[in-house]
């Protein structure tokens, strides 16, 4: 089907992942999986833990400014915690900490506003879902449970009609495990866990049914939380090889940075090498990676700042410095289609801090904030993600 012509132009990406076909393979191409015309413009959607809403947000995409559009009421009284976006950016996913469910909503109705329009579910998850996250292909769904002794990563099939999930077994994990993220691949997963300060690593992402393949020591577990979140990329530059994986760590105040090597023939899902620790000078929570790969973020809870690092073409940070403006208790960043605007979830005043990114430093110019609901309220706002770039790359290897 045809794409809309967007500001970022997602005809010209298509293209040009079909020119690069000597190496990559792109699996379907462009368009919206169940029959509506994509979204007309770029959106952010926000889970609010403090009274189970999820709050909807059209970007301008010229000042990045962000306008309310929607408050929708999930499920009252509980958590809603994590959020992933499909692929097509027509289906969204939220977890409910507090009930053990996954929920799944569709965006993009015949309007093409991006508000959420219906709503299915709720599949039931292992205990306490945390974070989820979704394969490239967008055909399996993965979900982390914080609660109890589950120690799991509840597993699900995606309907890529109409977004419905099918429970699909559960994956071993360390201790509370936390935040999950894939691989740009669609080859490996990667888990922190709390509990026990270790980073579980998978391989069989692509098959829905995750291998546990090793798990690595992230320092010796203490009273406080510790590792957090997750981010994995391709370690930036033309001539750059292997992926980088980043985990945050609230308690020691570090990234967790762990580089994952390509072999020869078939894919390593390990890292095969100690972390290497690096200072984000505040409780590093929530973490986001730069669209174009050069810069890397940290939110830092209760330190109420940003902290902006530079990423090597082999994956190695370097601190650059911190924003810290209308910012109250981070927990969760997000970067626009273009690379332009990051928004940050202030859990400690429901809103939603705006700033646009430097493109050569990579620093952060504050724009303002937005309440999450209106009229104000304490919402909690804990999860924050935005639309995403419809182009499926899988199966590199």
């Amino acid at each position: 089907m045809h794409c809309k012509q967007r500001l970022f132009s997602i005809r010209r990406l298509c293209l040009s992942a079909i020119a690069a076909a000597a190496f990559l393979a792109l699996a379907a191409g462009c368009g919206p999986t169940n029959g509506l015309p994509e979204l007309n413009g770029e959106f952010a959607y926000v889970a609010n833990a403090g009274d189970g809403s999820i709050s909807v947000f059209s970007i301008d995409t010229s000042t990045g400014l962000l306008t309310l559009i929607q408050s929708v009421p999930v499920k009252p009284g509980f958590r809603v915690f994590g959020l992933a976006m499909h692929w097509s950016n027509e289906f969204l996913y939220s977890t409910i900490d507090d009930a053990s469910e996954v929920e799944e909503f569709d965006i993009g109705d015949g309007s093409y506003s991006g508000q959420i329009f219906l709503h299915n579910g709720p599949y039931p998850a292992a205990n306490g879902p945390r974070a989820v996250a979704l394969d490239p292909s967008g055909k399996y769904l993965f979900a982390t449970n914080y609660g109890g002794i589950a120690q799991v990563v509840s597993q699900y099939k995606v309907d890529q009609s109409s977004g419905v999930l099918t429970a699909n077994g559960t994956a071993p994990t360390g201790v509370r495990p936390f935040g999950i993220a894939i691989d740009p691949a669609g080859n490996c997963a990667y888990v922190a866990n709390t509990g026990d300060s270790s980073l579980s690593e998978y391989g069989g992402v692509n098959t829905g049914s995750l291998t546990l393949d090793t798990t690595v020591s992230l320092g010796s577990p203490s009273e406080g939380p510790g590792p957090e979140m997750v981010a994995v990329q391709d370690n930036p530059g033309p001539k750059a090889k292997g992926q980088t994986v980043y985990v945050t760590d609230d308690n020691l105040g570090v990234v967790h940075q762990l580089g994952v090597f390509e072999e020869l023939f078939g894919v390593r899902c390990n890292t095969g090498a100690e972390p290497v620790d690096i200072s984000a000078k505040g409780k590093a929570f929530a973490i986001a990676l730069h669209p174009k790969g050069q810069f890397l973020y940290t939110g830092n809870s209760s330190s109420n700042t940003i902290s902006v690092f530079s990423v090597a073409s082999t994956g190695q940070l370097t601190f650059l410095g911190q924003a810290s403006k209308n910012l109250n208790d981070v927990l969760s960043i997000a970067i626009d289609l273009q690379g332009k605007f990051l928004y940050a979830a202030n859990y400690g005043d429901s809103t939603v801090a705006e700033f646009a990114i430097n493109q050569f430093t990579g620093g952060l110019i504050p724009l303002g904030k937005v309440n999450t609901e209106n009229p104000a309220a304490v919402s909690g706002p804990i999860t924050i993600v935005t639309t995403v770039n419809p182009v499926r790359l899988v199966k590199r290897f």
